[in-house]
């Protein structure tokens, strides 16, 4: 994060400790600067580094008609790489339409 306030990093920890991980992940995400917030995410998810787990595998056997995923990283869609499933990115609106 870019020189945060102690306000900040109370209200971070707090959300932390409250367990509201999205609320914390967004206020860091304001804090950062775009660019390195973006090649931080690219480096810890998307460099192969993973594999899918169970609980996505579980999340595909609901065969839920929409899924919506934080896209830090490309697990759950690389498990669904198959004819009957469709992903979309929302940033890409000519993909959706």
């Amino acid at each position: 994060m870019k020189n945060p306030t102690a306000e900040d990093t109370a209200f971070v920890e707090d959300m932390l400790q409250k367990q509201n991980y999205l609320l914390a992940l967004q206020a860091i995400a304001d804090l950062c600067d775009s660019g390195e917030y973006s090649n931080y995410l690219k480096n810890q998810y998307l460099r192969g580094k993973y594999k899918h787990s169970k609980v996505h595998e579980l999340i595909k056997d609901l065969d839920s008609k929409i899924v919506i995923t934080t896209n830090f990283d490309k697990l759950y869609e690389s498990l669904c790489h198959e004819p009957e499933y469709l992903t979309f990115d929302y940033t890409d609106t000519r993909s959706i339409i």
